[in-house]
Parts: structure tokens; C-alpha cells; sequence
């Protein structure tokens, strides 16, 4: 909770979102208060954008929250170390806009088909859905043995062999 003495202090927002625990922090913050939010969700970082340009107490990083030190470096000038901060907020997850989006590929709700995607930055590695066209069954069932440690031996493979035939008969994966 930002209060007191606090109010004049440095927080980060890692999972900056749609902005409404930034919103939260802001209304806690004195004038000197200063909050940094980060996302790497482009349509999360325009949303910031706007915050930025109504409050001068806040500034965005479209930047995933690994990379805090050194986008804390560029923003503050600090040399590369993380500035002494008030506190820090981690939400994780995906967001709500992110799975009401049928075109964003994170929607398993039926009644909103899109392109099975689940990137959180679409500017930046391939869709879901062409990354299971072009692995091999096998690297599949790895993959799955390693995440999905509910399935036991031989299941990931199972899965994997199913997925694919699957995929061959009905094509691309859709959410």
C-alpha cells in the first residue's frame, strides 16, 4: 500500500496491462512520486503511452519485466543498477482484453474462433499455430513432457501423435 512517506517513493508496474493498478499507485502517489510500467503487449504500451502523457509521474517500458535492470538503466539513468524502489508489482498473466480478442489467439472460449497465436508481443517469434505445423512429433512430446507434468510417460507422446494426426485431418489449430 503506498501511503505516508511512501507516497514520495519509486514503484514499477512489471505487468503494466490496461492500467488499472498503475491507476491505484497513481492515486496514492504524491507529486514527487514517481511510477514505471512495463509491457511488452504493444496495445498495452500504447495504452501506457496515453497514462505517460496525462501524468508526468509515470512513464512506460515496452519491455518485458526480465529486462527491468537495464530498462530501469535507460529511463533513470542509473548506470545500469536497479534504482532503491518503493516497491514492485508483478501481475501475471493474461490479461482479460488479451483473451477477448478472438485475433490476439488466447481465447478458449467457443463462441470466439481466431488464430491460435499466444505470443504477447505479435511483432516478435511466430504464432502457435505455425510452430505446430513445423515441429516433428517427437520434439512435440518433448516439449510436452517438459511443461505438462501431468502427463505421464508415454502420454506426451500420445498427445503429440494425436495433435498431429488431428492437425492432419482438420488443419490448422484455431482458438
Amino acid at each position: 500500500v503506498v501511503g505516508g512517506a511512501a507516497a514520495d517513493g519509486r514503484y514499477v508496474d512489471c505487468t503494466f496491462g490496461r492500467g488499472g493498478h498503475s491507476r491505484a499507485i497513481l492515486a496514492k502517489l504524491s507529486a514527487a512520486g514517481r511510477l514505471t510500467g512495463f509491457d511488452i503487449d504493444p496495445m498495452a504500451v500504447h495504452v501506457g503511452a496515453a497514462l505517460a502523457e496525462a501524468d508526468p509521474r509515470f512513464s512506460i517500458v515496452h519491455a518485458p519485466f526480465s529486462e527491468l535492470r537495464r530498462a530501469a538503466a535507460v529511463t533513470t539513468g542509473s548506470g545500469g543498477g536497479i534504482p532503491l524502489l518503493s516497491g514492485v508489482l508483478l501481475d501475471l498473466g493474461v490479461s482479460s482484453p488479451q483473451l477477448d480478442e478472438p485475433s490476439r489467439g488466447f481465447s478458449v472460449k467457443g463462441r470466439k474462433d481466431g488464430p491460435l497465436d499466444l505470443r504477447m508481443n505479435q511483432s516478435v517469434g511466430i504464432p502457435a499455430s505455425a510452430w505446430l505445423r513445423s515441429v516433428a512429433p517427437g520434439e512435440l512430446a518433448w516439449v510436452l513432457a517438459q511443461t505438462c507434468h501431468a502427463l505421464e510417460p508415454p502420454l506426451h507422446e500420445r498427445v503429440a501423435e494425436e495433435l498431429h494426426a488431428w492437425q492432419a485431418t482438420h488443419g490448422e489449430f484455431r482458438s
